[in-house]
């Protein structure tokens, strides 16, 4: 029985084998190059503006790569900004997008311009008084 659970604690280490990692939003898109499936990126609390974010995404279905706010609605995107998000399994949580202006295109895209996405979503984010001449 010894044998068994020692098995069992082995095989469940190397199915959990995520990281976790805080960031600035300015490093995000460096960091999911690096990111295999199943890693978490916490963005730190913080008002960016007038950033144009382009997020590949490496994950996979059952095991999607999540960027995550630190606290949700702490992370603010504001201004001239957009978010791009493509490639497989990009998770994007508790961010907040206010007071943003797209002169071109959206404030949030899923896919960066040829390049699709599949498998990615938004969770918990909120889109505040933007493209307000639109």
């Amino acid at each position: 029985m010894r044998k068994f659970s020692v098995h069992i604690l082995l095989l469940a280490l190397a199915v959990c084998s995520c990281t976790s990692r805080s960031l600035g939003l300015e490093d995000i898109g460096k960091a999911l190059q690096s990111a295999d499936p199943g890693d978490t990126l916490v963005v730190h609390d913080g008002v960016w503006t007038d950033v144009d974010l382009r997020w590949e995404g490496r994950g996979e279905a059952a095991r999607p790569v999540v960027v995550v706010a630190e606290h949700p609605g702490k992370v603010v995107i504001e201004g001239e900004s957009s978010l791009h998000i493509s490639g497989n399994g990009l998770e994007v949580s508790g961010v907040l997008f206010r007071n943003c202006v797209a002169e071109k295109g959206t404030i949030v895209e899923v896919r960066d311009g040829d390049s699709r996405a599949g498998g990615c979503r938004l969770t918990d984010c909120v889109i505040d008084s933007c493209n307000p001449a639109r």
